[in-house]
Formats: structure tokens, sequence, C-alpha cells
């Protein structure tokens, strides 16, 4: 059984950018600032920090004196709704760093009984429990560091976000005891904006209230509450943005937004089943289910090129063949997107041709999520 346990735990030693070459401690001011003297810092910021810093000048930008006291707010603030956002694997992780160690074996395997008894298998369990783990170190939230000594990733919650943490857990408990329900749990909701403007580039929230609550468990009619909602969550997740009534694209920039709503005035928006959202649910977008995805991948790795590199890539590029109408511009968007790359022209040559048929397929922002394929643009 011992070993059991510690194979589970094993999940937490895994490298991210947010490894602190030192050891973390102190309250969440004491962390922020030990991270000074790595780009760890900035890392966060950049994560938590919306327009708080927009007049701020460079000096003022390096002074952590002033920028720290900021973050803490900020950190404190997310996190005392973050976890409406989440699935709710989240919390039982986040109970494991703040239990006792001689419970924290006990949570551990309860979370994996957890991913288990929903039809996920042990992969599964890895890929989770990482992905919400990285989400609590980019947002401050959780800090970790290399231990020298023991040659492990170690984890370290500071006493403010404990206490927050305990704060949570009760209203929680107060709320279930109170009206005999569970806790509503709005990951859906991130994760539809995420998925939906994705698809259109541009998602109206009446469209997108729509397909929500065509779908999920916690409808959401009251318009109001849906966009404080959707503004909560897309503090938390900067691939969405809500803006005149609708949820944009962080792709989408105020040109693009331009020529999308231009362009797709005379279709139909595409609406996606079910079934086709539940195919993309744990991805970062629609583009992932297309079946010439992983070709394009493969070119990329057959580069030298490391899986996760492959598809940041494939990602930008996606997000400029989304604007194309004319697959004979498939090779401007290669050549503006990917400028550090240096194709042979036979590579060049191989690419083209497989974006080509990647794209027509595409959902694309011009045509309301339809593919060019589909109307007829070819």
């Amino acid at each position: 059984m011992a070993k059991k346990q510690n194979d589970l735990a094993s999940v937490f030693q895994f490298k991210t950018d947010y490894l602190f070459d030192g050891v973390v401690e102190g309250s969440l001011t004491e962390c922020l600032e030990n991270l000074t003297k790595d780009y760890y810092l900035d890392l966060i910021m950049d994560n938590v920090i919306q327009d708080e810093f927009d007049d701020f000048s460079e000096a003022d930008l390096d002074d952590v004196k002033k920028t720290v006291p900021i973050m803490v707010k900020k950190i404190l603030r997310l996190f005392d709704f973050c976890f409406d956002y989440r699935p709710l694997v989240a919390t039982t992780l986040f109970m494991y760093f703040v239990a006792p160690d001689a419970q924290r074996n006990d949570v551990l395997t309860g979370l994996a009984n957890l991913v288990l008894s929903n039809g996920f298998d042990m992969n599964d369990f890895s890929y989770l429990v990482q992905r919400e783990l990285t989400f609590f170190l980019e947002h401050g939230f959780i800090f970790s560091y290399w231990d020298k000594k023991k040659k492990e990733v170690k984890y370290y919650v500071p006493p403010e976000i404990l206490l927050e943490f305990g704060a949570i857990l009760q209203a929680n408990i107060m709320q279930m005891s109170e009206t005999n329900m569970e806790v509503k749990n709005y990951f859906d909701l991130a994760n539809y904006a995420k998925l939906l403007t994705d698809l259109y580039g541009i998602c109206p929230i009446k469209l997108f209230k729509k397909i929500y609550n065509r779908d999920v468990r916690w409808k959401l009619h009251d318009t109001k509450e849906l966009i404080f909602k959707l503004k909560q969550a897309s503090e938390l997740d900067y691939s969405f943005r809500v803006e005149d009534d609708s949820l944009i694209s962080a792709w989408v920039d105020d040109d693009d937004k331009e020529i999308i709503e231009e362009s797709r005035e005379e279709f139909d928006p595409y609406i996606p089943s079910l079934q086709e959202i539940r195919q993309v649910y744990n991805s970062d977008g629609f583009e992932s289910a297309n079946e010439n995805y992983m070709k394009v991948v493969d070119f990329f790795e057959n580069r030298g090129d490391s899986i996760e590199t492959a598809m940041a890539k494939l990602s930008f590029l996606t997000s400029g063949l989304r604007l194309i109408d004319d697959l004979d511009d498939v090779s401007y968007v290669i050549d503006n997107l990917l400028i550090m790359d240096k194709f042979t022209k036979k590579e060049k040559k191989e690419l083209i041709a497989l974006l080509k048929t990647y794209t027509s397929s595409l959902h694309s922002w011009l045509f309301w999520g339809n593919s060019i394929e589909e109307v007829g643009e070819v």
C-alpha cells in the first residue's frame, strides 16, 4: 500500500517554469519578493495582472515595494472565487497541500478514486492533477522550489492562502447544510467560454447562453449573472475576454474584430453538438478534433520540435488561418507567424500542402465557425 501511495505522490514531481531555485517560505508578500531574482515573479504577474499596472513606469514595474502589494491583493481576490471555475478535483487537490503530513496519503488516494470513479484512468489522473497544480502555480496560490538535498520538487502554501481556503471550505459546508444541496460549480462555464471563442473568434453572449444552457447542469438564465460570472472566469483564463456583450478570443484584436463581424454577416453560425463539445472538452480548442491536426503536429515533431512546441506552433498558426478565405494565403500566414523557423523548399512545400488540407476543414472565424469547405469558398 505504501508503494502505491508513493507512486501516486510521484505525480507532483514534474518541472514547470514555476520552479524557484531556492527555498520559498513566509507570507505571500515574502514569497513574491523572494522571487524577484528569478523570472518566476514575471510569470505570475503576467497571469494575475490585467490593467492594474497600466499607469506604471518601467522603474515602478521593477520596484517590488510598489508591485507586490497590488499583486498580493489581486491574488487573494482571485483565489476567493477560483474554485467556482475549476473542476471539483481542484478542491480535493488543494486539500492535499494543506492537510497534515499524516493525512496526505488518504487525501491523495481519495483524489485518485474520485478520478477513476468518473471513468478516467491513471494517465488521466496525472494529466488532471498536473493541469490543476500548474493553474495554482501560475496564479501564485502555491509556490514550488527545488529541494537540492532531497533532489525533489517541494510545494509551499502561504498562510494567507491557507486561511482563505479554510474560509472557503467553511462557507461551502454551511451552504450545503442550509440548502441541502451541493455547491454549484461553473467549470463548464469557463470551459465553454474558451471553446466557443475558439470556435467563433467572437461569440455573442446571447448565442453562448443558448448553447451553454442547452448542455450543462448548472444553468444560468439571468443574463446579468451570466456576464458577471463570465467576467470572473475571464480573470482566471486569459484565453478570452468579455466585451460589448460578446466573448472574444485572446487571439482577436480590434482590427480582427471588425473583419470577422463584417465577413460573417451573410452566414448562420455553426452550432456544435454536445457530442462535439465533449470530444474537445479537455483540449485547448476545436482544432484538436480536426482529422488533419496531428499530421501538422507530426510535421513539426519530425523537424525536431517537442510535441508541446509543435502543438503551440499549430495553435499560433491556427489563429491566423482562421482569418483567411483563400487557401493560397496559407503561405503568407506561415511567413508572418513563423518568422523564426527556417524551412527548406521541400519542407515549405510539404507544410503548405498539409496546412491547406487542415485549413479547408477548419472552423473559420470569417464564416461563423463554418469551414471554407462547407461554404464552398475553396
